[in-house]
């Protein structure tokens, strides 16, 4: 009896606190050190040559629908003005779920960054 009621103030206890709980349904880009546009898209302009990076991450290799996130990106600087452009493409699947996009941060002379992305999402019931 008293294992009994310890489990349920336990459950009731835990489920008082959480109201609603999400798994991972952004990419996620972790390889900063590669590809450091994809965190930070004012590294744009830093430095004075275009730069075409692609990253591929493979998550719990052997197990299977393990989440798949590629992305190609392409930045530089303007040729006159002290700023930069790019954008990149990106893909991500997570078990039946799906997710490609286009990003283009736009430069402004302010010091923020306003992002436009077109997403498309899918979600597959059968093989």
């Amino acid at each position: 009896m008293k294992k009994v009621l310890i489990a349920t103030l336990t459950i009731a206890a835990l489920s008082m606190g959480i109201s609603e709980l999400f798994g991972q349904q952004l990419p996620q880009f972790t390889q900063y050190m590669f590809n450091d546009y994809m965190i930070n898209p004012a590294v744009a302009g830093t430095h004075n040559y275009y730069q075409i990076r692609m990253n591929n991450r493979y998550q719990w290799v052997g197990v299977p629908d393990a989440p798949l996130t590629n992305t190609l990106s392409v930045y530089g600087p303007h040729g006159s003005k002290d700023m930069g452009f790019g954008g990149y493409l990106f893909s991500d699947i997570t078990g039946p779920t799906s997710r490609m996009g286009l990003c283009l941060p736009t430069p402004t002379t302010c010091k923020f960054t306003i992002m436009a992305c077109v997403c498309q999402g899918g979600f597959r019931l059968v093989d």
